[in-house]
């Protein structure tokens, strides 16, 4: 995917005015056009399906239109009926989300607010979903200063994983790139891994790049960096997520309302 040539051919379609490309990072663009039409959208993608892309989930939300399309990477088109925003990004790295993943129910399904170790540090924040298959869909991590957490979320999920079976994450979400909720989990890959599989990493982090970056303490950007590079070489697929995307993890489903790309350009 060419992206600065996906989006002077759309700018042609959409005689309007562009805002300067936004940078997403992990390699995702982002054009908008700040007041646009409806035919604008539709007229953008019906040249995307032209051009060979193909619709993998549409829907509305209120006046608010979504349309993801794959072929060349993945394209997600968003116009905002309240205010005429047209935003269309292009992501040539992200692994697709699922839109239906089901499951033979054996297990209720509970949430959990587990309790990280605020003995070193006061922030932090870890959640956890047992899924109706008995496996976990988990929500952010602990800080460095949390220093057992690694192995007291593996032991959780430990005690509620049959003996014999692999605890199971079918996915691991995380809100934004703080050290207090992302360092637990790069501990986690490193030393917890020998019965855990992870099926899917979820996350939409700002990059280093961004233009309030230079606010951002120096921990904020070692580690936020250093999770860039650990999800990267993994070897776990990751979906960075984009606002109006509707996945499904199991029984649990969520739809994605709002990323810091729909912030720009303020």
């Amino acid at each position: 995917m060419n992206c600065d040539r996906l989006f002077e051919k759309i700018k042609e379609i959409v005689d309007k005015t562009a805002l300067p490309v936004y940078d997403c990072g992990d390699g995702a663009m982002s054009l908008v056009f700040p007041q646009a039409a409806p035919e604008d959208f539709g007229a953008v993608q019906d040249f995307l399906i032209a051009s060979g892309y193909g619709a993998y989930q549409a829907h509305m939300l209120g006046n608010n239109r979504f349309v993801t399309l794959t072929g060349d990477g993945l394209i997600q088109l968003l116009y905002a009926g309240a205010d005429g925003r047209l935003q269309i990004t292009a992501d040539p790295e992200t692994a697709l989300f699922p839109t239906r993943d089901p499951a033979e129910p054996t297990v209720q399904s509970e949430f959990y607010q587990f309790e990280v170790d605020h003995k070193f540090i006061d922030c932090g924040m870890c959640l956890l979903f047992r899924l109706c298959d008995g496996s976990f869909f988990v929500v952010d991590s602990a800080h460095f200063l949390s220093v057992n957490d690694h192995r007291r979320l593996h032991d959780f999920m430990r005690e509620r994983t049959p003996a014999g079976e692999k605890i199971r994450v079918a996915g691991w979400f995380f809100t934004h790139g703080h050290d207090d909720h992302v360092c637990q989990f790069m501990e986690y890959l490193r030393q917890d891994m020998e019965d855990t599989v992870i099926e899917r990493i979820y996350a939409n982090i700002i990059p280093p790049t961004h233009r309030d970056a230079s606010e951002w303490s120096d921990s904020v950007r070692e580690y936020g960096e250093r999770f860039r590079q650990t999800v990267r070489g993994s070897g776990i697929p990751a979906v960075k997520l984009h606002t109006g995307q509707k996945f499904a993890v199991r029984n649990l489903t969520a739809t994605v309302l709002c990323t810091h790309e729909d912030v720009y350009p303020l």
